[in-house]
């Protein structure tokens, strides 16, 4: 018997041993793809989280230029397509004036949403991409993880709001290159949805336009050294992008050859090639992709890598355009590495040559200066790819198949793991610095609007005078304004400047009294008794100022009996009738003397002469002294 056991564990212990290890190697690549599918989405959620928590909403630099009359807000053809900042982004104008429409450009709402949608869905095709071309999910995952140095902070959101309109071009793209490689080309709208997708991308930036011809060409050169059967896709989907990427390159270049007369608005003088200066930065910016530090001999590493991928790239290259013709799914891979590559090369560029000169003097070099700003964001794409092409080739070779998976996962894993957490701990500071300027630009922007003042000058928003800024997005009803004071000119009647119109000096013959079945004069004013729904309509006399103005102020100085609202209604230019979108009401309590009740009415179009005034919401006496409209602001 003892022999029988001692043979049955003889057999048995061995392939228990292996099933164990077999199993806990198993349930460590479930650990590790869980681990990696999630780091990235974590980041994400730590990103939204931390912006919500100190996110205020005030426009930040260039936000500023769009608030002036015509601006933001508008779908008009003219403003969508005015150039700015040496390029046409008619995408993001639009999109702006959505958010205007929709959220009255409220800066914390906005910068949400633009953040979930455009790193979600660079999250979700960048992994559906991958899948596609390695086929194995727990390959794809381990590249995957490499999208976390796309979600560090410091990137398109925490300060301005369109500063997200550069990353419209790679969703764009991202999107296009999917429809060509990675879905089945079967859809007859295939080809013309990649041709709008380039068309999106070259009109989100000038970036845009030269990264849709880049990957347009690499993909259609790639695509004629394909298998026949599969280059159909590749070939037809590469000109779509080409010729979008030259037809938006055309209006783009023009901006800065016609427009600006050949001066670029972002520098004086453009950086060239043959500069040492030109290098340093652009490999500073790659530098700050990868989570280095600017420290000189951190080039070093970002050299090496960018090197890396080049060296991928021809390698690709040298197998494609060898003697056997590849398929799709050999080469998907290479493909999509050497169009990112080569559009994320072109992006570099085109920063580098505009903005190595602008080194401020306090900056030591050109290397520090690359991790200035949020540059770095499209060179974050690269590096997944290049993880994913370091692993097909892997797949290749002969490794022991006890260490090779095993190695791979703990090795990715953890680098994966360390850029989540060091990403997430730097989130809350990076967010946190933003508070502090905005609060101080809110508390500037108060205090001169307390004074009075027509100038507004906050440098710590914009260093130039925002209050026709502010005018305007109080017309369009802007979310930042409602918060915003302004002292109102008092006491009523004063003629410094004279008002437009005054109750107490204007015929009672020339206003229409409605549901107002009482009038008494007094020496105080003028005492009313109300019935259901009470208004009082006039006109000021002065249409052409009117026409002109962009904020003008309503006093009423008035007591009531008992608790209630005032209401005031006017029309912007073009309005037939009055309208509750078209007015501003206040709460009003009883008083033993009168008090003075103000309102703002802003129109970016300007006023017609018909008001309403509307003293109480519900049947009561109250006693109205004077009512009086100014003109605070004019085009």
């Amino acid at each position: 018997m003892s022999k029988i056991t001692d043979f049955l564990i003889l057999i048995i212990a061995p392939l228990l041993s292996t099933v164990g290890k077999l199993y806990a190697r198993e349930q460590l690549r479930k650990t590790a793809f869980f681990i990696l599918i999630l780091a990235p989405v974590l980041a994400l959620a730590f990103n939204a989280l931390s912006w919500l928590r100190y996110g205020i909403d005030i426009p930040l630099w260039d936000d500023w230029g769009f608030y002036n009359p015509g601006g933001i807000g508008s779908f008009d053809l003219k403003y969508l397509f005015q150039p700015a900042n040496d390029t046409l982004f008619p995408v993001g104008k639009t999109l702006d004036s959505i958010a205007q429409r929709l959220l009255d450009g409220n800066s914390v709402a906005y910068q949400l949403i633009s953040m979930i949608t455009v790193l979600g869905l660079l999250l979700f095709i960048q992994w559906r991409l991958l899948t596609a071309c390695l086929k194995d999910r727990f390959l794809a995952a381990c590249a995957f993880g490499f999208t976390v140095l796309m979600l560090r902070p410091d990137s398109y959101w925490g300060f301005q709001n369109i500063a997200y309109h550069h990353a419209l071009p790679l969703v764009f793209d991202l999107s296009a290159l999917y429809i060509i490689t990675g879905s089945k080309w079967r859809d007859r709208l295939s080809t013309p949805v990649v041709f709008i997708l380039g068309i999106l991308a070259g009109l989100s930036y000038i970036s845009g336009a030269f990264s849709t011809l880049a990957m347009g060409f690499v993909v259609f050169i790639s695509g004629l050294f394909i298998q026949p059967l599969q280059r159909r896709p590749l070939v037809l989907g590469g000109l779509a992008l080409t010729l979008a990427g030259i037809l938006t390159l055309i209006p783009q270049v023009w901006v800065i050859a016609f427009y600006q007369k050949g001066v670029a608005q972002a520098s004086n003088s453009l950086a060239l090639p043959n500069e040492k200066e030109f290098w340093l930065f652009l490999f500073g910016v790659v530098g700050k992709s990868l989570f280095l530090r600017p420290l000189g001999l951190h080039i070093i590493p970002a050299v090496l890598l960018f090197g890396a991928a080049a060296l991928a790239v021809l390698r690709f290259g040298k197998a494609l355009f060898g003697k056997k013709l590849q398929t799709l799914s050999e080469a998907g891979t290479g493909i999509i590495l050497s169009a990112l590559f080569t559009a994320i090369f072109v992006y570099l560029i085109l920063v580098a040559a505009g903005r190595t000169h602008l080194r401020p003097p306090d900056v030591e070099s050109a290397f520090a200066y690359g991790f200035a700003r949020f540059h770095f964001f499209w060179v974050t794409l690269l590096w997944p790819w290049l993880a994913a092409a370091v692993l097909k080739g892997i797949g290749r070779m002969k490794f022991t198949p006890e260490l090779n998976p095993t190695g791979t996962l703990v090795l990715i894993t953890t680098i994966i793991t360390v850029l989540a957490f060091v990403g997430v701990l730097k989130k809350d500071s990076y967010y946190r610095q933003g508070v502090v300027q905005r609060a101080m630009g809110i508390n500037c922007i108060s205090s001169a609007l307390r004074n009075g003042d027509e100038t507004v000058m906050c440098t710590q928003l914009y260093p130039v005078d925002l209050f026709r800024s502010i005018v305007y997005a109080k017309g369009i009803g802007a979310s930042f304004t409602r918060s915003l004071p302004y002292s109102p000119i008092i006491p009523v009647g004063t003629k410094d400047p004279a008002p437009l119109f005054l109750f107490s000096k204007t015929a009672h013959t020339e206003i229409g009294f409605r549901n107002l079945p009482e009038i008494q004069a007094r020496e105080t004013g003028y005492q009313f008794k109300a019935a259901d729904d009470p208004m009082i309509i006039f006109k000021t006399g002065s249409p052409e100022v009117l026409k002109s103005c962009l904020l003008l102020q309503v006093v009423a100085v008035m007591k009531v009996d008992e608790v209630d609202s005032v209401q005031v209604f006017y029309k912007p230019l073009g309005q037939k009738r009055f309208s509750g979108s078209f007015s501003r009401i206040t709460p009003v309590d009883p008083g033993s003397e009168c008090r003075e009740v103000v309102f703002e009415l802003a129109s970016a179009s300007g006023f017609q002469e018909d008001f309403r005034f509307d003293p109480v919401m519900k049947p009561q006496r109250f006693e109205l002294k004077d009512l009086e409209v100014r003109c605070r602001v004019s085009k």
